[in-house]
């Protein structure tokens, strides 16, 4: 099985705990790690695809 590495932004959100994520993630994440808001959209993108093929 081959498993991609989780981007910083990615293994942000999988270790904060839903309740805590921002309400706007977008933003959240671009400000946080220097994103612009097409990429803070791909990690939000991948990191739900990952939550999904893990459920």
């Amino acid at each position: 099985m081959n498993v991609d590495p989780l981007s910083p932004g990615q293994a942000d959100l999988a270790e904060t705990p839903r309740a805590q994520h921002a309400r706007a993630i977008v933003p959240d994440l671009a400000n946080r790690f220097h994103l612009t808001a097409k990429e803070a959209c791909e990690v939000a993108r991948e990191y739900g695809l990952r939550l999904a093929r893990a459920g």
